[in-house]
């Protein structure tokens, strides 16, 4: 029954003749921590989840998972566990760990190799993402394997049948996706072009790699060098597998032309990362991406990417982003208009991050939403996926529109718009040197099929303590630190942390699968057309009368009268 896999007869010789001794992204061994127990072995997903082996039964592969089903998925059927396994022998001589690994391996060709399986395999959620990992875990294990004593041949031919149908699969036009998915699929095509040695194939990989990778490196980033994923943590992500793939490109002397594209792409994506990320080096937790250090040298200079519909107002102190259109969907969140703010390394406006890929799971769904960021929506968003304010509200477009620098401040202007135009939304955003920021929000509803609720939100940094001053000033403290917002507008507002009922608000997650609680704020209007106006002092402030005058002027409140406002908690 394996001979399925093979839709030709393959030169195996000259494919197990080519010694491979560089993958590229090679998979992390297993925690020393990870145990046999008897002729079984329980091994971690990236999930979370666990995948169990067994020496006389294998891996139960039509398994149910509970959390994050897709992901887990996913993982399992890239049998990047067998490359860790493999990994931890070459690390440790552990060879039980080896034993788990073709037993897993046989396993999975046997179950795969049934009629309808392997279609059926290339139809999961993020099909691309996994049948790439798969085809370096199969190069892998062919590497491993190939010069040992007791190598099983027959095995190995298997193990080279099935690479080619997965390289076959990947080459496909309708499997290639121009994102990070589909470079990942030309990084396992040209491990593939480089094991099928002389072979016809192994041109044909190339080739398909080559033009992918100049495609991606042309179309993946904007002028100024910004990966157009929507997320600095997918940015980084993106230049990690471009570094990777030079390094694979010069160890096989592969094409000078391709190497010295890479080299100028990385040039740029990596000026544009400096000014993206924290000033401590830091990726910020923006969309689809948890905190993590880089690297990376932070540039302490404003800079506005027009085309990315990302800006950030940056010195030496300060750190503020803004959100606003989109160059593609990729991790793309109902985040239009979404700000964050830090200050002397303190969060003061965050981005609810990501937590996990999983959509059924109602915290995904807060921090994705509208609920998790700190922007101007109607409060019809609240609660939907991307996808879902797509069907709902499509068409949306959005951009930053002015991004203008002075010896005052920086001045940030962006628009987004629902269903073409009839919901029109502002947000100008003033940062003045050196500790205020002043935000005017306006909205225009121009269809009475919408709910004329509209939300002012703020995500307060987790560290903060949050609390009604006044009728017209929150103060946000931790430690010795304290600032003042003030809203202008005669508006209500409502405080609240990590309510659990429905809506589900107030939750951050700056690291995988932690959902955390924190301060969020609403203010509400109810009118087709709205206005916001709101300063932040990030000093200690005993009233609006010690901001500047300069930043007051932006908000539009010198010479008015005293706002009338009603807030209060829920």
């Amino acid at each position: 029954m394996w001979s399925l896999w093979a839709q030709e007869s393959l030169d195996y010789k000259e494919i197990l003749a080519v010694r491979m001794d560089r993958i590229a992204n090679d998979f992390l061994p297993f925690d020393a921590t990870v145990e046999y127990s008897g002729d079984r072995v329980a091994l971690p997903l990236y999930t979370g989840e666990i995948m169990e082996v067994s020496l006389s039964r294998g891996v139960q592969w039509d398994r149910k998972f509970t959390a994050q089903a897709d992901s887990s998925l996913m993982h399992l059927f890239s049998l990047d566990a067998i490359g860790g396994l493999l990994s931890t022998f070459q690390k440790r001589s552990d060879n039980r760990a080896l034993q788990f690994a073709v037993v897993t391996l046989i396993s999975f060709l046997d179950y795969s190799n049934k009629p309808g399986r392997h279609s059926s395999i290339g139809r999961i959620p993020s099909a691309d993402h996994s049948a790439a990992i798969r085809v370096r875990v199969l190069i892998k294990f062919i590497q491993v394997m190939r010069e040992r004593q007791d190598a099983d041949y027959t095995l190995l031919m298997k193990v080279c049948d099935c690479l080619k149908y997965w390289s076959d699969w990947l080459s496909r036009d309708k499997h290639f996706s121009k994102n990070n998915h589909g470079l990942m699929g030309s990084i396992a095509l040209l491990h593939s072009a480089i094991q099928f040695g002389a072979t016809p194939h192994s041109s044909t990989y190339l080739e398909v790699a080559t033009s992918r990778i100049f495609e991606l490196g042309r179309s993946s980033f904007d002028r100024d060098g910004l990966c157009n994923e929507n997320t600095i943590g997918y940015h980084n992500f993106n230049v990690k597998l471009y570094r990777g793939l030079v390094v694979f490109c010069k160890h096989y002397r592969l094409s000078e032309t391709l190497i010295n594209f890479l080299e100028e792409t990385i040039l740029r994506a990596t000026r544009a990362l400096e000014f993206c990320i924290w000033q401590d080096g830091s990726i910020p937790p923006l969309g689809d991406s948890a905190v993590y250090r880089t690297k990376a040298v932070s540039r302490n200079k404003p800079r506005c990417f027009y085309e990315s519909g990302f800006a950030v107002v940056k010195n030496d102190d300060l750190y503020l982003s803004i959100l606003c259109g989109a160059p593609t969907e990729t991790h793309k969140q109902v985040d239009d208009s979404s700000m964050t703010l830090r200050f002397m390394n303190r969060d003061i406006l965050i981005d609810g991050g990501s937590y996990t890929f999983d959509r059924t799971d109602p915290y995904r769904r807060c921090v994705a939403s509208s609920l998790g960021h700190s922007g101007v929506f109607l409060k019809e968003f609240d609660g939907l996926l991307r996808r879902e304010y797509l069907r709902k509200f499509g068409p949306v477009s959005g951009k930053i529109e002015r991004f203008e620098e002075s010896d005052e401040g920086v001045r940030v202007s962006c628009r987004y718009s629902v269903r073409n135009d009839l919901a029109v939304f502002t947000r100008n955003i003033f940062v003045c040197w050196p500790d205020e920021v002043a935000i005017v929000d306006s909205v225009e509803l121009h269809d009475n099929d919408f709910r004329p609720e509209i939300v002012q939100r703020f995500l307060f940094g987790p560290t903060l303590a949050v609390h009604f001053d006044r009728r017209d000033k929150l103060i946000l403290a931790s430690d010795e630190f304290s600032c003042s917002l003030f809203q202008l507008l005669d508006c209500d507002g409502v405080l609240y942390r990590g309510e659990a009922g429905s809506p589900l608000r107030g939750w951050y997650s700056y690291k995988y699968k932690e959902i955390l609680p924190t301060y969020g704020l609403d203010f509400l209007r109810s009118s087709p057309m709205s206005q916001f106006s709101t300063i932040i002092k990030l000093t200690k402030c005993a009233s609006l009368s010690e901001c500047s005058t300069t930043v007051r002027a932006f908000a539009g409140q010198v010479g008015l009268p005293p706002p009338r406002l009603s807030l209060g908690t829920e």
